[in-house]
C-alpha cells in the first residue's frame, strides 16, 4: 500500500505539469486564431481590402476576415467589380493561409518582369504549403521543388516530350471518355481529368513504362489532393506548436509519399548504382530522359558535388512535390476552363 501511495505521489506533478502544458498549449492556438482576425500581415496601409465596407481598423478585417470562410466568391466579385474593373489593387482577405494582394490586369506586364531577386514566389510558397512541415526534405534543402532542374532539364527538353504526351493524352481520355463517336457518356469532369493530368505528368517526369501504373497514379493523386489541407491547418497554429501538431496533419500524405516512394525507389537505385560503378562522364552515359535523370545529372555536373542532391529520400520526395506542382494546379485550370466553354452563351 505504501508502495503504491508513493507511486500515485510521484504521478501528480506529471498529471500536473502534462495538463498546465496541455491548457498554455490551448490558450496560445487561441491568442494565435484572434490574432490572425487583425493583423494587417505586414501590407500597406493604402491597399483597400474588400468586405470592409470601406472602413479601416482592426474591427473592419476581423469582419472581413470572418466572411472570408462563408463569402469569399463574394469577396472576389465585390474585389474585381470595385477595384480590377477600374485598374486598382486591393486586398483579398483569407483567413486560412493569410490575406492576398490582387493586382489588376494592367500590372502583369510589371509583375512578370521582375526578377527573382525582388519578385519571388519561393518564400511565399514555402510558407503558404507550410513546406518544412508538410514536405518531409525541406529542411534538408534549399529549393523543395528543385527549379534548377525544371528550367534546365525540363523547359529546354519540353519538345521532345510532344509525341508522347499526345500519344498519353489520347490513350487517357479513351479510357476516361470512351470512343464512340456520336454517343453521349456522362463522366466525372475533375475525377477524369485528374487521371489524365496524371498520366501525362508521369510519362513526362518517369516514362512510359510507369505512367499507367495504377498504384503510381493513386499515390500521386492521394498525395497532391491532401497537400493544402494540411497545410491549411499546421497554419492556424502559432509557431511553436507547429513541430509538435504537424505530424498528426501530415501522417496521410506522408503514407502516400512513402506509396510512390516504393515504387520509385528501386529504379532509382539502380541509377545510382550505374553511376558508381561507371566512371565516364554522364553526359557519355546512354540515360533515360525523366526526372530522376535529370537529378541525378544535375548533381553531379556541379564542381562540388553536393551528396545531399543524390540522397534518395531527397530525390523521391522532390519528385512526389514536383508532381504535386505540375497536376494539382493544372487539373483545377482545365476542369474550369472546360466549365467555363461549355455554360458560355457562344459555346455553339
Amino acid at each position: 500500500m505504501t508502495a503504491i501511495m508513493a507511486s500515485l505521489y510521484a504521478v501528480e506533478p506529471l498529471c500536473w505539469l502534462l495538463s498546465f502544458t496541455l491548457i498554455t498549449a490551448w490558450f496560445c492556438f487561441v491568442a494565435n486564431l484572434i490574432r490572425r482576425l487583425f493583423t494587417t500581415h505586414d501590407l500597406p496601409s493604402t491597399l483597400p481590402w474588400v468586405g470592409t465596407k470601406h472602413q479601416r481598423g482592426p474591427l473592419s478585417r476581423a469582419r472581413a476576415n470572418l466572411s472570408s470562410f462563408f463569402r469569399l466568391k463574394d469577396l472576389l466579385n465585390e474585389g474585381y467589380n470595385e477595384y480590377s474593373k477600374r485598374d486598382q489593387t486591393y486586398v483579398l482577405p483569407y483567413y486560412l493561409n493569410g490575406p492576398e494582394v490582387i493586382l489588376p490586369p494592367s500590372q502583369m506586364a510589371w509583375l512578370l518582369s521582375q526578377p527573382d531577386s525582388v519578385l519571388s514566389q519561393d518564400q511565399v510558397n514555402r510558407q503558404f504549403l507550410q513546406a518544412e512541415f508538410v514536405f518531409a526534405h525541406a529542411t534538408m534543402v534549399e529549393d523543395p521543388v528543385h527549379p534548377e532542374v525544371i528550367q534546365q532539364e525540363l523547359t529546354r527538353k519540353l519538345a521532345n516530350f510532344i509525341p508522347g504526351i499526345v500519344q498519353e493524352m489520347e490513350q487517357s481520355l479513351a479510357d476516361n471518355w470512351g470512343k464512340a463517336e456520336g454517343d453521349w457518356v456522362e463522366v466525372g469532369m475533375y475525377d477524369t481529368l485528374l487521371d489524365t493530368i496524371t498520366r501525362l505528368s508521369l510519362r513526362v517526369f518517369i516514362g512510359e513504362d510507369l505512367c499507367r501504373n495504377p498504384a503510381l497514379i493513386k499515390a500521386c493523386q492521394s498525395f497532391n489532393r491532401k497537400v493544402a489541407i494540411p497545410a491549411a491547418a499546421i497554419s492556424m497554429f502559432p509557431a511553436v506548436l507547429k513541430p509538435f501538431v504537424a505530424p498528426f496533419f501530415t501522417a496521410y500524405d506522408y503514407i502516400q509519399y512513402l506509396r510512390c516512394r516504393r515504387i520509385i525507389l528501386p529504379i532509382l537505385k539502380s541509377r545510382l548504382r550505374s553511376l558508381q560503378k561507371n566512371e565516364l562522364p554522364v553526359s557519355d552515359m546512354k540515360a533515360p530522359n525523366d526526372y530522376l535523370q535529370w537529378a541525378i545529372n544535375h548533381a553531379v555536373s556541379k564542381p562540388v558535388i553536393n551528396r545531399l542532391e543524390l540522397d534518395e529520400h531527397v530525390i523521391t520526395s522532390r519528385f512526389a512535390v514536383l508532381c504535386f506542382a505540375a497536376i494539382q494546379s493544372s487539373v483545377i485550370t482545365l476542369t474550369n476552363v472546360i466549365f467555363d466553354i461549355v455554360s458560355s452563351p457562344e459555346r455553339d
